[in-house]
């Protein structure tokens, strides 16, 4: 066959690939016009498929950027307020109450503590410890001093206020001989024990 005389009738060797003979085959120059036809349709299904997979590809990087802010706001500031104690002030902290944070309670001016903790610590989103028990002092509350055989008091006048102190000392012609001489209203109830006069005997 002569090439050079039968143009219309090109002949094209192509690889085992577009022929799938496992051998050099020839076809002619309208069957390669098909395979090039064909052969766009594929690429025009593979650039699709891309672009499909290019799509998937932003969307996952967009999820995973939105949901990252809130992991780091998570991960910081992790506690909530300190927990609000009647009759209590609290000091050494300040928000973001993060890890390991430490906030120190104190009874106010007119409590007395009966329990809990006086400091606090973040660990893992809670405050360790109990909290504080700040009871309100009762002020007035004492009944009036003992009176005592061969003493005398003074320092002290009703109200009895928390606080409130009273001296005894014994008459003349009496001598301590047990007892204490000074005593101090505390909750309600009147500090020490109750001075012992004795009379002096005369020889």
């Amino acid at each position: 066959m002569d090439f050079r005389t039968h143009k219309a009738s090109v002949l094209l060797c192509i690889s085992v690939l577009c022929c799938g003979t496992g051998a050099i085959g020839i076809i002619t120059g309208q069957q390669a016009a098909y395979l090039k036809v064909r052969m766009a349709e594929v690429k025009t299904k593979i650039d699709g498929v891309k672009s499909r997979v290019g799509n998937v590809r932003e969307s996952v990087i967009s999820l995973v950027q939105n949901r990252l802010p809130t992991v780091a706001t998570f991960s910081a500031g992790s506690c909530p307020d300190p927990p609000v104690i009647t009759g209590a002030s609290i000091f050494g902290c300040s928000t973001p109450y993060e890890e390991s944070e430490v906030c120190i309670y104190t009874c106010s001016r007119g409590y007395v503590q009966e329990g809990g903790t006086r400091s606090r610590a973040c660990r893992g989103e809670s405050w360790e410890g109990s909290d504080l028990v700040c009871t309100e002092q009762t002020l007035g509350s004492c009944p009036d001093p003992r009176n005592i055989t061969g003493a005398s008091i003074t320092g002290c006048s009703a109200p009895y206020e928390e606080s409130e102190v009273c001296i005894y000392s014994c008459d003349r012609g009496h001598v301590q001989e047990g007892g204490n001489w000074t005593r101090a209203c505390r909750g309600g109830s009147w500090e020490g024990s109750d001075l012992i006069c004795s009379e002096q005997t005369m020889h």
